[in-house]
């Protein structure tokens, strides 16, 4: 059902389709910061 971005890219790039990526630690590291800056004042 899926497939990999590198064996779909000319057709995705064809179709004009947006590919984003996701990246959890640096939104939990961002979540936390601002949560305990929070705390803090």
């Amino acid at each position: 059902m899926f497939k990999p971005y590198f064996q779909i890219k000319n057709w995705a790039l064809a179709k004009g389709v947006a590919v984003r990526s996701s990246n959890y630690e640096v939104y939990g590291a961002v979540s936390n910061r601002i949560s305990n800056h929070r705390l803090l004042q």
